[in-house]
């Protein structure tokens, strides 16, 4: 019907031609997309684990706060040869930050995995989440648009709990976000990582465990690499603006632009960085202690150098 409405504005048809007769010339030609843009598609599999994590967010249960229903979604990371569920989440939004903080856990339980297959939705494409993979020496993958079959595995396991657990349990009972965790984790865990795969003959958990040679950091590399990134020049009276928030730096750095980093769960411990080394911390401003600092200003020079030349005499 669109296409219909497209032709008859740009003149290409008028409304004598009806769209039954729009519909059997697309038909007659096989005009369709899956026919146009069909390309060959081929199952596969990572040889190890940890050589690929798929990660994607499904929508969760709805559940009432203080009388009023709300969405939640899982954020969920799979490992692609063993099926385990590496990482996973609910939250009341779909963003950047939480999706952040799925992978941070998963990387401080299961490793660094060598690639990180996502989709190309604002949680997975952006600044940040490029800025940490690439500390972690991780290669970020984003999948083709219009191309769902890339994520396979992810899509899959989602399936299987919305059919398994997300269908089978009663919404009403759950009052928070702790309570729909609790009851997936329980499925989870005695139906999901420890049954045999129909593909893989193994356990998730098993088969993921198989694997010596996983890469790992300590929690604060782990930490550092996700803090976040910006850049901002500083004001003449010594501050900067970060998320809508003042913050002051040394007044070396009045003029110049720096770079500033901050973990995402306590903004409060801000650290400006040069040459990804961590130099001077960034504080809120005390205005009221600011008020009492005594600058040099209106500097006699005469004194200096009758200083220096009575140092010369003795």
């Amino acid at each position: 019907r669109a296409i219909y409405e497209i032709l008859i504005k740009e003149g290409y048809i008028t409304r004598e031609v009806s769209i039954h007769s729009l519909f059997r010339y697309l038909k007659n030609n096989n005009l369709k997309a899956t026919e146009i843009s069909r390309k060959e598609k081929k199952k596969y599999e990572q040889e190890n684990p940890n050589d690929c994590w798929q990660s994607d967010t499904s929508s969760g249960p709805y559940i009432v706060i203080e009388g009023r229903k709300v969405k939640t979604y899982l954020i969920q990371i799979i490992d692609d040869t063993s099926r385990l569920i590496v990482g996973h989440k609910f939250f009341f939004e779909d963003n950047g930050i939480n999706m952040q903080k799925v992978l941070n856990e998963a990387i401080k339980k299961y490793g660094i995995p060598k690639k990180l297959y996502v989709d190309n939705g604002k949680p997975y494409k952006n600044e940040q989440l490029s800025i940490i993979t690439a500390r972690l020496g991780i290669q970020l993958i984003h999948a083709k648009p219009y191309s769902p079959t890339g994520k396979g595995k992810i899509e899959r396991s989602f399936r299987t709990i919305k059919d398994g657990w997300m269908h089978c349990v009663n919404w009403n009972e759950f009052k928070s976000l702790e309570d729909v965790e609790r009851s997936y984790n329980e499925f989870l865990y005695t139906k999901y990582i420890n049954k045999i795969h129909s593909e893989t003959k193994e356990t998730p958990n098993n088969r993921f465990h198989k694997n010596e040679n996983i890469k790992r950091k300590t929690n604060e590399e782990i930490e550092e690499a996700f803090m976040h990134t910006r850049k901002s020049k500083v004001y003449n009276n010594s501050t900067i603006k970060i998320n809508n928030e003042t913050y002051e730096v040394p007044y070396k750095y009045v003029g110049k632009t720096i770079e500033v980093r901050y973990y995402v769960n306590d903004s409060e411990k801000m650290w400006v960085y040069e040459n990804n080394e961590r130099k001077e911390e960034v504080k809120k401003p005390n205005v009221k202690e600011n008020s009492k600092v005594v600058r040099k200003e209106n500097i006699d020079y005469s004194k200096m150098i009758n200083k220096e030349k009575e140092a010369e005499d003795i």
